[in-house]
């Protein structure tokens, strides 16, 4: 058996390498053929991003993103085809902080890599993969999508944060992630708010975050502590996957904590059925 790995000097190699083994398991693979992953993958020459096709013979098996201190993304693949982008990495002294990818892939992958360098995987997020091609609507409320253009760019800033704390605690610099966010997906018009015209601020917040040849994905879904239990994050989810599935894609997905029984219970509500499970570990 013929095992390899090929280096790729830019997004648009690394994409015609990969894509059709990734549209294999289109919602699975949503981070690395999504719209971040594109761009890690078609950052300038002369940065730290590794983009990696591992192959056996001539056929593709696996895929990874790899860059030193933001997550690292793995594909779907098999032992075998870990164990090669291991030994590869380890020759050329390739060095990352975290890891995130299909569930088996990613705990194969912190095993070898805690083997080889001697460090602690440590998980961070532990979540099911989900994905809808029909909405379930809930009953209606009145409130609808308002682009975030609209909203207070103040309060739009403290909705991302809530989120972040929520979802990302550990996240050393989140003012910083939430500023980027802000300006990412207010430039881009793909961050929303659920309000009605009788609300003095939205009740409720999504994103579509990434898009693939036949998907997009939701995220960024937060409500304020004081306004849950009220069904706003569920007509919310299910308004925007609406709009996407109305723009044309196929399908939507998103990544929902296993910890929370809520979060997936109501996204099940809504027509998304759980398709795989991903886990994100730090190696410290």
């Amino acid at each position: 058996m013929n095992m390899r790995c090929t280096v790729h000097s830019s997004g648009a190699e690394f994409l015609k390498a990969c894509e059709e083994y990734l549209l294999r398991n289109e919602s699975e693979h949503n981070l690395i053929l999504g719209k971040r992953a594109e761009a890690d993958a078609n950052a300038a020459d002369g940065t730290d991003v590794t983009r990696i096709s591992i192959h056996r013979n001539d056929t593709v098996v696996g895929a990874a993103v790899l860059h030193p201190s933001e997550r690292s993304l793995l594909s779907r693949m098999d032992e075998p085809s870990i164990h090669a982008l291991i030994g590869f990495m380890d020759a050329t002294n390739i060095r990352i902080d975290s890891v995130v990818g299909p569930i088996e892939s990613s705990e194969c992958f912190a095993d070898s890599w805690k083997e080889i360098t001697e460090t602690t995987p440590r998980l961070l997020l532990h979540t099911g993969v989900y994905e809808l091609t029909e909405v379930v609507f809930p009953d209606p409320d009145g409130r609808k999508l308002i682009p975030a253009g609209t909203v207070d760019p103040d309060l739009a800033f403290q909705y991302l944060l809530g989120f972040l704390a929520d979802c990302f605690p550990d996240l050393p610099d989140p003012q910083r992630s939430a500023r980027q966010m802000l300006e990412r997906h207010a430039g881009n018009g793909t961050l929303f708010f659920w309000q009605g015209e009788e609300d003095s601020v939205p009740v409720s917040m999504a994103a579509k975050t990434r898009e693939s040849r036949n998907g997009a994905t939701i995220s960024l879904v937060y409500t304020p502590p004081q306004l849950r239990k009220r069904g706003h994050a569920s007509r919310m989810v299910a308004a925007l996957s609406d709009r996407c599935l109305k723009d044309g894609k196929r399908f939507c997905n998103l990544f929902a904590d296993v910890k929370n029984p809520t979060s997936n219970a109501i996204y099940q509500e809504i027509g998304y059925r759980k398709i795989a499970e991903s886990k994100h570990f730090r190696f410290s």
